[in-house]
Order: C-alpha cells, then structure tokens, then sequence
C-alpha cells in the first residue's frame, strides 16, 4: 500500500508589503522612471503587444544657440501633429552626421554619441581614430562609414564604425587625391544604395564600394 503525502506550503510575505508605506513610495519615486524608460522593459512590452512603434524625427538648427536640436513628430488628441523638442538630448553641434540603426540614431562627428530613441538618452561612443568634422556618413551591413575632414583640415579621411562591437576598426582611410575636388564643408550627404555609397556636391557625383575598396565618378 502506498500512500501520497502532500506538503502544505506557507504562503511567504512579500518583501515589498513587509516595508513601511514611506520607504516603498521612495523607493518607487527614485527608480520608477529609470524602469519605464528601461530597454528591457521595452522590448518585453513591443513582444507581448505584438507591434512596432514607428515615430518621425527631426533635426532642426537653432539660430539663438547655433546647435542643432532633436525633436520627435506627435500626434495630439485632436489629431495634429506638432513637433515636440527633446530636452534630454544634448545640444548638437552643426556638421555632423546621423546614421539610424534600429531604435538607435548615431552622430559622428565633433560630437558622437548614441541615441536610444526608446528612452530618448543619449550615450557616448568610442573616441573616433582621428577627430573629423563636417562629416557624412552610411550604412553597409552593419558598419557606418564616416568621411569627413581630417581635424578642421582640408585632409579628407574615412573610417568605420562596427554597430556590432560598438567599437571603432583601426584602419583609416585616405581619400583619394582625384576626388578632393567634390568636398566643401557643406555637402549634400551621402546615400545607400546596393551597398554602396553615393555622394554628390553641387558638380560631380561620386560612388564607393567597400566591396572593392573603390571610388568611382558617376
């Protein structure tokens, strides 16, 4: 004969309950924020929700600071739209660049740093292999390739930045001597098509390929 003993489990108080009313609601006011906008929280809530938000940003130049500020495109409740600055996101310099990759907005240039566009907080990124301004920049299969000029120089430079290791790649690039005629400080950018880059000034147009480690005039 046997027999089935089942063990009467002893419901356990929760800590948080067991605490006094006045240090659960400090405990609450201190990191109730850090929780909301936290990546992990985040994700967890875009997974259960089944959805992906989509939002517009925008940079726009400030003629009273001389920075450029971030804003994001609201919807109101009488369905305008309008479009609200980022105070947590520090002032940006003029001549720099953005590169999206997933909810992150990357700056290069003078000032680079990382946005989380989910907690609107930005991050520093690795100092940069050689201090370049007026830069443009791309994406190619994870790597953003950052041309710019060499210290405040005439010199034009090219290097990579790995969106996987977060980390600078040590080669840097020089522009060749042929293509110095294209570059002022106030370019058009550059855009990605079948992985390459295309640039063009007010003249000419231009084409690399990092397949090839090649420049080309369109």
């Amino acid at each position: 004969m046997s027999y089935k003993i089942s063990a009467k489990k002893t419901p356990s108080s929760s800590l948080i309950t067991s605490l006094p009313e006045d240090i659960i609601i400090n405990i609450f006011a201190r990191h109730f924020r850090s929780l909301v906008v936290s990546p992990e929280l985040y994700a967890r809530r875009s997974s259960l929700l089944g959805c992906t938000e989509h939002y517009l940003y925008a940079v726009l130049f400030n003629n009273e600071t001389k920075y450029c500020h971030l804003y994001i495109l609201r919807r109101k409740t009488n369905s305008n739209r309008c479009l609200i600055l980022i105070s947590s996101v520090p002032d940006i310099p003029c001549g720099v660049s953005f590169v999206t990759v997933g909810s992150r907005i990357y700056v290069f240039g003078e000032f680079n740093v990382s946005i989380d566009c989910r907690s609107h907080t930005a991050q520093p990124l690795p100092r940069m292999p050689a201090l370049m301004s007026y830069t443009i920049a791309g994406l190619i299969d994870g790597r953003i390739y950052v041309i710019g000029h060499l210290d405040a120089s005439s010199k034009k430079m090219m290097i990579v930045f790995n969106t996987e290791t977060q980390m600078w790649e040590p080669e840097i690039t020089k522009i060749d001597i042929e293509l110095r005629s294209m570059w002022s400080k106030w370019s058009y950018g550059c855009v990605v098509m079948a992985d390459k880059l295309y640039m063009r000034d007010d003249k000419n147009s231009f084409i690399y390929d990092p397949k090839k480690s090649k420049w080309e005039r369109d």
